[in-house]
């Protein structure tokens, strides 16, 4: 089975990748904007720099024999004000 993780440089997308790279029979595609250095050694995940969301040729190579998606790809926060209720937390 072919799984393709999205954002796979990111701290969700990692521990996904760690677990299905331990299942046997899981062939790993890692899809990221930049490179990922833990992921990439194991035997049977592929890393792949993202194409853009507008490049429906990439994608399509890149989908080519996916069984699975996980999409874990965000845009990150660089920090602020996030409110919780009536409290307020900052966060860098």
């Amino acid at each position: 089975m072919r799984v393709l993780v999205t954002g796979g440089s990111g701290f969700v997308a990692t521990h996904i990748i760690d677990g299905l790279s331990s299942l046997n029979n899981i062939e790993v595609l890692a899809a990221s904007r930049k490179k990922v250095s833990g992921v990439v050694s194991r035997k049977n995940v592929k890393f792949f720099e993202a194409p853009d969301i507008l490049d429906s040729n990439g994608w399509s190579r890149l989908l080519d024999g996916v069984d699975v998606i996980v999409h874990t790809a965000a845009k990150a926060h660089g920090g602020g004000v996030i409110k919780i209720g009536m409290k307020v937390k900052y966060t860098e």
